[in-house]
């Protein structure tokens, strides 16, 4: 009798097992049909690829210069997100109001505004004219390697009495190596920032004496190129540094 009854587990549980599976069939044939919570929303029909991300990392706020105008200094960080080199042939700032272009840097000029990731301001034995002179890095300065990173340092300088737009846009025209043949050559518009409307805190006088000199002051400097990465933000504490240098008689 025992052994009649242990022969039959075998075969219930079997039956079970089986009746569980149709259960759970029906579960994930009912479960298929119903839409995913967590499905990307479809691109725009006008979307297209942008093999680089650009972003701005502190939003620009506008001060007066002991020149009278009115600067807006700032840094546009660039991500090469393809597997190939890409070179910045252009950067344009633009009012998107207008589409007024405020700044515009290329040739020698980008590529003295081009940083990469951890690296060092390019010095004048690096920017390299068409003759092939200089150390031969220009080349280099203004063209991402293959998913790499890169800062350029932007000064944007308003006239006296015109009025300082509340936004800003960039334009990048680049040659891109990844991309299909024909197309390499590409621009991006990159989404308008808003600029801060913040009053810049003035300092009073620092130094006692006469005979002061300032050097190294906004904006093309190598104060501004400390970028720093602190607490998963990039941080520009020397954006307005000043060296202030005292001359004697001699």
């Amino acid at each position: 009798m025992s052994r009649n009854l242990l022969g039959r587990f075998p075969v219930a549980t079997v039956g079970i097992v089986a009746a569980l599976s149709l259960v759970l069939a029906g579960c994930a044939a009912q479960t298929d049909t119903t839409p995913s919570a967590t499905t990307s929303p479809a691109a725009p029909v006008d979307a297209k690829m942008t093999p680089v991300l650009a972003t701005v990392e502190t939003l620009p706020e506008p001060f007066v210069g002991s020149d009278g105008k009115t600067w807006l200094v700032y840094e546009l960080s660039l991500v090469n997100f393809t597997s190939g080199a890409t070179a910045i042939d252009k950067v344009e700032v633009l009012n998107p109001e207008t589409d007024t272009v405020l700044k515009k840097l290329s040739g020698k000029a980008i590529k003295r505004a081009t940083q990469p990731f951890g690296g060092s301001s390019p010095t004048d034995e690096d920017i390299a004219d068409e003759a092939g002179t200089g150390s031969g890095k220009a080349t280099e300065l203004s063209t991402m390697a293959p998913s790499s990173g890169a800062l350029v340092f932007l000064e944007v300088a308003i006239d006296a009495g015109q009025p300082v737009p509340t936004q800003l846009s960039h334009r990048l025209s680049l040659t891109a190596e990844a991309a299909p043949p024909g197309s390499q050559k590409l621009t991006e518009d990159v989404p308008a920032i808003d600029i801060t409307s913040g009053q810049v805190p003035i300092g009073q006088n620092p130094l006692r004496g006469e005979g002061y000199v300032s050097a190294d002051s906004c904006c093309a400097n190598r104060h501004r190129r400390a970028a720093l990465a602190i607490d998963n933000e990039v941080f520009f504490a020397q954006r307005f540094a000043v060296d202030w240098e005292q001359l004697d008689s001699s």
